[in-house]
């Protein structure tokens, strides 16, 4: 597929261009006319087609942590210590091409987050009150976790009992035994454990419907918080932003941040509002997709079928997933054969260029 990808330089360069149209142009490809890259901590981006803005042709000071601007001023280049660029009013060019062929990539919605995810975990429980805290006791699990471990746990302390109460009377060792599993499992005991007394001490029980108050409690940043309160309360206050959304973002020159948190913000300033509920579980989903060896195979599988099987399958090796997995046990099946067999000729073109 390297014919029809974008280049791996190490020159930065922005595009001008404004979003033209929210449709996906017929025959075209998701990096086609892009000549240079950004660089990142891990990777390189397109900057043209697939969306970031800026100067086109300026290329990335080699050295040096300062330079002189236009006004004369010294321009902080130390990754550590320069500002974020500001949330735009203007979205990134080309934004809808890419999130409509991930939304037709991800159709199925069987990722693991949309089986093990929070949204999954906090369901068909006695009172909605229970739902809240399963959703919120999910999230506090989430980090530095993989789904399906967080399922786990989740199911293992609904078979013990799990409410604001029961963690409460919970012996730490007992809570700690049962989510031994999931990362860092000794703090989120602490924090688990402290947040269900808060709970009861200033909220009644309940899990709050604020930000603010969410963030309150030990162990939920604003990640967890947005997420809380879509799930639990459906209120879409704001974006909740993980690390691959934060990687993939980046990636698609959509944000130029260092933190999720950044990414977050300036996310917001441009995203169309009515989307801010879908995104997180649809890129997450994504990002699962193209990460995990047994995900990655259903993921070319419907990028080979799908309507824009070329687009799809540049937009998958782009953002690092390898569109030549072999898509068998037994190791016979490539993705080439695949559109062969299947009368996929853009995908079979797309996979020899």
């Amino acid at each position: 597929t390297s014919g029809n990808l974008a280049p791996r330089a190490a020159e930065e360069t922005k595009s001008e261009n404004p979003e033209s149209s929210p449709s996906v142009p017929s025959g075209s490809n998701v990096a086609r006319s892009v000549d240079t890259t950004q660089t990142t901590s891990d990777s390189t981006v397109p900057t043209e087609s697939l969306g970031e803005r800026g100067t086109p042709g300026k290329p990335k000071p080699k050295s040096g942590r300062k330079k002189q601007n236009s006004q004369g001023r010294k321009q902080n280049l130390n990754p550590k210590t320069a500002q974020s660029p500001p949330a735009s009013v203007e979205p990134p060019a080309e934004w809808r091409r890419v999130y409509d062929l991930v939304l037709e990539l991800r159709k199925e919605r069987d990722a693991p987050v949309d089986w093990a995810g929070s949204e999954a975990l906090g369901v068909d429980e006695s009172t909605q009150e229970t739902n809240n805290f399963h959703v919120l006791v999910a999230l506090m699990l989430s980090s530095q976790t993989k789904d399906q471990v967080v399922a786990d746990a989740m199911y293992k302390l609904k078979a013990r009992g799990l409410t604001v109460q029961s963690i409460i009377d919970m012996p730490p060792e007992e809570l700690d035994s049962i989510i031994a599993k999931v990362g860092f499992h000794n703090n989120k005991t602490k924090y688990i454990k402290q947040t269900a007394q808060l709970l009861l001490d200033r909220h009644n029980g309940v899990v709050p419907a604020t930000a603010e108050e969410l963030c309150a409690l030990p162990g939920i940043g604003p990640k967890m918080a947005y997420i809380i309160l879509a799930v639990a309360h459906g209120i879409v206050s704001g974006i909740g932003v993980d690390t691959h959304m934060h990687r993939l973002f980046n990636l698609l020159g959509w944000v130029q941040s260092k933190t999720p948190e950044q990414t977050r913000k300036q996310l917001e300033g441009w995203l169309p509002r009515e989307l801010w509920g879908e995104v997180n579980v649809l890129f997450v989903g994504f990002g699962q997709m193209l990460q995990q060896p047994a995900e990655r195979v259903k993921l070319l599988r419907r990028a080979i079928a799908s309507q824009n099987a070329a687009d799809s399958l540049q937009l998958i090796s782009f953002l690092g997933g390898d569109v030549h997995t072999l898509l068998d046990k037994e190791g016979k099946q490539t993705p080439l054969m695949l559109a062969a067999e299947t009368g996929a000729a853009a995908a079979a073109k797309a996979l020899l260029d």
